[in-house]
């Protein structure tokens, strides 16, 4: 009974030392593709200029709504470009990037859960390294762009309603 424990146990450490790794290089590569001196392309300047708004205004910029209509993302990046202050904007559009870059990788630890439902452990492994380093992914996570925060929040959903936990479930509604 003890060594089937055990074994229950080596097998978590396992599992959980190899996720690890795999974010820690996730990481490691998205760090060397960031692209740290170029503004952000077309959408996501559009973003950063209406969060940069929101941030120094504390409100909501008078956008025309036809224009601007999803104002999720740049609410969102507000909130991490009033704890920071320079005066520097590619300081800013960084900081965009970092959060792009960390909500993809953390989809990567979610996506890992989801399969977790549906196949053993070591397939689930391979499917969030899949996640993790598919090119696209990268290159999009590291545009600026909401594309990595709806992923998340998809994921996140999917994982709550597929838990065992009614609470879970109903908070995924």
């Amino acid at each position: 009974m003890s060594e089937l424990k055990t074994r229950k146990n080596f097998s978590n450490i396992q599992i959980v030392t190899i996720l690890s790794i795999l974010v820690s290089i996730s990481i490691i590569f998205r760090v060397i593709v960031f692209p740290t001196d170029l503004p952000l392309p077309q959408d996501a300047e559009v973003y950063f200029w209406y969060a940069n708004d929101m941030s120094l205004t504390n409100n909501f910029p008078d956008w025309n709504d036809a224009y601007f209509p999803n104002t999720l993302w740049p609410t969102f990046l507000s909130i991490f470009f009033t704890s920071t202050s320079s005066d520097n904007f590619i300081d800013y559009m960084i900081i965009q990037r970092s959060v792009t870059i960390g909500l993809s990788v953390i989809t990567g630890i979610l996506v890992f859960f989801l399969c977790r439902n549906f196949v053993k452990q070591e397939y689930a492994q391979i499917a969030a390294s899949l996640f993790l380093f598919e090119p696209r992914l990268i290159q999009n996570s590291s545009l600026g762009t909401p594309e990595s925060m709806y992923i998340f929040l998809m994921a996140t959903l999917l994982c709550l309603f597929l838990s065992h936990n009614f609470k879970n479930i109903y908070l995924a509604f």
